[in-house]
């Protein structure tokens, strides 16, 4: 009896140091990387998927993939020697001379054909993207409207990966007021560049932001509300929350194909869906 407890705790042992999670991701991979994992992971542990969903968002996700890869191949062929007609334009351009028809050909050939090909990869996220939405029913589908990409999702409310972003606003608010002003102005430049590097994790996807401008819009909200009396700030305050919101806006209305597209059918989601099932 000894002896079998003792070969079933060496066996326990070996499972546990061999158990790999089916994140791709190791601690030296990269905030990115692994932001990306968390992200894909708070919206399928959401949504209590069964297997036979996620088995089906598995095979939707390979054969998207499979395109991506022979998409890419493809445009790789049609760029080959692209960057020598590139080249001859540029220095066209920099003689200022007139471009010919030819080289305007060769241009427009390979741009065309390049976008052709991107158009029909876009075509086959379509086709995976409905597949998809076609395994889900309606209350997986609110959650996936109502889903915002973020780290920590908070405790209430049923909601699964958003942050309380009123809260969040507030943050910014009252630790701009604190900070002391050679420390601030000191530090201005960094502090908003903090900030706009944390808002690209969460921003709206497909947005075309300008991000000079952003960081140009929010120094002087920063430096306004600084400058108020406490009683004034307090008075604002809402005003200033409601400033924070409309020019960091978070992607609750982000289309719920983007979101399906980007959360569980990226490679990612395959391999986290593909560890999640019950063996």
């Amino acid at each position: 009896m000894k002896k079998i407890l003792m070969v079933l705790s060496a066996m326990l042992v070996s499972l546990v140091l061999n158990y790999r999670y089916p994140c791709t991701a190791s601690a030296e991979s990269g905030i990115q990387t692994i932001t990306e994992e968390i992200h894909c992971l708070n919206l399928i542990n959401g949504l209590y998927l069964t297997d036979a969903q996620k088995e089906s968002m598995i095979k939707a996700a390979a054969e998207l993939a499979a395109d991506a890869e022979n998409t890419q191949k493809e445009i790789k062929r049609l760029e080959k020697g692209f960057p020598a007609v590139l080249k001859e334009l540029r220095d066209t351009l920099w003689r200022r001379d007139v471009i010919g028809e030819a080289l305007k050909e060769k241009i427009r050939k390979t741009t065309s054909s390049v976008r052709a090909v991107k158009d029909k990869h876009e075509l086959a996220a379509g086709v995976a993207v409905t597949v998809v939405k076609g395994l889900l029913n309606e209350s997986q589908l609110e959650v996936i409207r109502n889903y915002r990409p973020c780290l920590i999702p908070p405790d209430k409310d049923g909601k699964i990966g958003q942050a309380d972003f009123s809260d969040h606003f507030s943050n910014i608010l009252d630790k701009a007021r604190k900070i002391p002003d050679s420390k601030f102005w000191e530090r201005k430049d960094e502090i908003i560049d903090r900030l706009v590097e944390k808002y690209k994790n969460t921003a709206p996807l497909g947005e075309d932001i300008d991000w000079e401008k952003l960081k140009k819009e929010l120094g002087a909200v920063l430096e306004e509300v600084r400058e108020l009396k406490d009683t004034d700030f307090m008075g604002l305050f809402d005003k200033y929350v409601d400033d924070l919101k409309e020019l960091l806006p978070q992607p609750d209305g982000a289309p719920v194909d983007k979101k399906i597209e980007k959360f569980l059918l990226s490679d990612t989601a395959r391999r986290l869906l593909a560890g999640s099932l019950k063996k």
